[in-house]
This record gives structure tokens, C-alpha cells and sequence, in this order.
């Protein structure tokens, strides 16, 4: 019963947002050449809300000029029916299907050379792949004949310039140790090197331990907003990863960080110093930050 009630109010809200876009006018004669542009604008969106399921925001902050508005909604439809039509293809077939030997085959030399050629082949044909961390050679050659090659992508019959296809190494075989570290560092540099903004709030699980038990993430995003205005500025003087441990099957880790910092207020100043530790927990295949106990911030563990 709940389900077809939300599905109707689905529905009923989905009819609702496409009545906006209606144009009042039908005598085409009437209407100046902006209405008839803002008129054609109206119906791109009520296509690619039917066919699409696009969404459209009812006041735009930054509204576009109908020309502009045009254009690019002429480029979403377009790419949208490239996509809808597409069949898929190996990224082998994609790039060519150029020669290339065995990975076992080749010396490390070789394989530097041969791993240099492919990028080229690649890149020829609008694929790229990215790696965030440093790599062997070997290893990447490796991914790339064996398992990139294989994997299947869209086949557009139009080639878009200027577009690319990207992989990153890491969304196959994701770096734990490289990704907590840099989400600790990218926490404690919002906390105590800048204001906090709403672009943070990615990082923090929906609710957060604490020493009073489970706070949501609101209640923490308020802590730290309010932290940040007791003091004047914060001048950090060391922060260094002690420690990174992880636990993929139970989705839990912390790292330990050796952190010093002052917080200044007028012309006084109070040193922080002492191990900070972070505890992540893993949702939805992502780090988000569950506990956190750091010197000078009320919430210790």
C-alpha cells in the first residue's frame, strides 16, 4: 500500500514540476523572438524530463541567457540520446585493437616502453587512465591488457572533441592507506587552517560517537563551527601521520596523527599538543570520519 501512495505522489509531483515548463502562449505570431527562444527552452526541458528524467530547479540562482540556455540544453539532449542509443563496446575495440605482448613476456625495461606506447594508443582514442597513486610500471601494464581491455564501455556513434573517457586505477583497486591519509589531512586542515564550509561536510558519517554516546552529524558540524569562532586563528606547527590501520571486512580504521598547533586569541596564545586520532568507518564503498579525538576540541574518545 505504501509503495503505489508513493508512487502516486511520485507521479503527481513529476506532473506538477512539468506544468512550469508549459508555455501560456499558443499563437507562435505573438510572441517576440525571446519568448519563442525561452518557448523552445521550455520544451527541451519537458523532453528531457520525460525521456531523461532530468530535473530542473524552479528559481535558478544563476540563470542563463536564452541563448545560452539554448545551447546547452541542445548539448544535454544530444549527449543524453547518444548515451540512450549507444551499444556497447570493449575498450580494446575502442582504442583499435592494437598489438601488444604479454605482461610476463616482457623486461622491465621493455615494459616501461610498451606501457608508454599503449597511453599514446589510448589517449589517441579519447581514453585515459589516471592513477592517484605511484605505481610500478609492471602493474599497470598489467590492469591495462588484462583486466581495462576487457571492460566494456558506450560506443558513440558521434566522437565529441575535446572528450575523453576516464578511468582511475584506484575506483578497481582502491589505495586504503592513501585514502584515509589524505581525508585526515583534508579534516584537520578544514578544522584548524580555514572555516569550515558545507563542502566538508562529504567526510563525516550521518552520526558520530561520542564520550556522551551517538551526536549527528549536525550536532559535530555546529561543535566545530563553534570552535573555530572561540578562537581568533590557529597556527599549526606539526602535523604527521603516526599510523594508518584499516579493516576492510569490518569496514573500520584509524589513523593516529602526531598533531601541535596554537590557538590564538587577542595576544594570548594557548599550545595544543599531543596524538590525535580519527576513526573512519566504510559506507556505500567510501571512508567517512565516525569518532574523533583531538587535542583542545571537545569531543574526545
Amino acid at each position: 500500500m505504501n509503495q503505489k501512495r508513493d508512487a502516486l505522489i511520485s507521479i503527481l509531483n513529476t506532473n506538477i514540476s512539468i506544468l512550469n515548463y508549459i508555455p501560456m502562449k499558443e499563437d507562435d505570431d505573438s510572441l517576440t523572438p525571446e519568448e519563442k527562444l525561452q518557448q523552445e527552452n521550455n520544451l527541451l526541458k519537458l523532453k528531457l524530463m520525460a525521456e531523461h528524467q532530468a530535473q530542473f530547479p524552479e528559481q535558478d540562482e544563476n540563470p542563463l541567457n536564452p541563448e545560452q540556455e539554448n545551447a546547452w540544453l541542445n548539448y544535454i539532449y544530444n549527449f543524453e540520446a547518444l548515451h540512450k542509443n549507444a551499444k556497447k563496446i570493449s575498450v580494446y575495440e575502442r582504442i583499435g585493437r592494437p598489438e601488444f605482448q604479454r605482461e610476463e613476456d616482457l623486461n622491465d625495461e621493455m615494459i616501461e616502453k610498451e606501457l608508454d606506447r599503449l597511453y599514446e594508443v589510448m589517449h589517441q582514442h579519447s581514453v585515459v587512465l589516471d592513477c592517484c597513486c605511484e605505481y610500478e610500471a609492471r602493474v599497470i601494464y598489467k590492469f591495462i591488457t588484462e583486466e581495462l581491455f576487457e571492460y566494456e564501455i558506450e560506443d558513440l556513434d558521434v566522437k565529441i572533441e575535446g572528450m575523453f573517457t576516464h578511468f582511475i586505477y584506484e575506483e578497481f583497486y582502491p589505495n586504503h592507506d592513501d585514502d584515509l591519509r589524505r581525508y585526515t589531512h583534508e579534516f584537520l586542515e578544514a578544522l584548524l587552517e580555514r572555516k569550515w564550509n558545507k563542502y566538508d561536510e562529504h567526510v563525516l558519517c550521518r552520526h558520530i560517537l561520542d564520550k556522551e554516546g551517538e551526536i549527528s552529524e549536525e550536532v559535530l558540524i555546529e561543535r566545530i563551527k563553534l570552535f573555530q569562532q572561540a578562537w581568533e586563528s590557529f597556527k599549526v606547527t606539526t602535523r604527521e601521520i603516526l599510523n594508518v590501520q584499516f579493516d576492510e571486512e569490518k569496514g573500520e580504521a584509524k589513523v593516529d596523527v602526531s598533531l601541535k598547533y596554537d590557538a590564538i586569541k587577542k595576544q594570548n596564545v594557548t599550545v595544543f599538543n599531543g596524538k590525535a586520532s580519527i576513526y573512519f568507518e566504510q559506507q556505500y564503498g567510501y571512508w567517512c570520519i565516525r569518532k574523533i579525538a583531538i587535542p583542545g576540541f571537545n569531543t574526545p574518545g
